[in-house]
This record gives C-alpha cells, structure tokens and sequence, in this order.
C-alpha cells in the first residue's frame, strides 16, 4: 500500500488485503482508508482484520464535527 499512485492501484491493493490480510496489515489499510475514494474498500477490508479500526476510519471521514463536540449533546441539568 505504501507505493500505491492512484486510486485504482491503491483499490487493488486493497481488494488483496481484503482476501489475504493479516491484523499486522491493519495500518496499512487505516491511512489510505482516510481518503475519501478509498474509504469504502478499505472499511470493508479493516472490518474483516479489526472492527474498531474499521469504526475509527469511518468516523474520521464521515462524521462531521459538531455530531462529535461535546455541545450538541442535549442536557438535562
């Protein structure tokens, strides 16, 4: 993954991660799978080796700030 140039290369990198991945491939998925056009492949692929590596990737590119600062949540005080 770390040669990887384009989106194409870096998808098949990790369709093979995804069949043939260890958990030591782990950050090898997370850092690409920041980037948007490579999050649903590389999400798929980290849910199979580590689920919660898989949850952090998804939230670190699809959650928007204010559903994750602690203002929006509503008090009861």
């Amino acid at each position: 993954m770390r040669t990887g140039t384009t989106a194409a290369a870096g998808t098949a990198r990790i369709a093979l991660l995804d069949r043939l991945g260890e958990p030591e491939d782990v950050p090898y998925l997370s850092v690409p799978g920041l980037l948007r056009a490579l999050t649903g492949p590389a999400v798929n692929a980290l849910d199979v080796l580590d689920r919660r590596s898989a949850a952090a990737v998804w939230l670190a590119v699809y959650a928007r700030r204010d559903e994750l600062s602690h203002s929006s949540v509503p008090c009861d005080r």
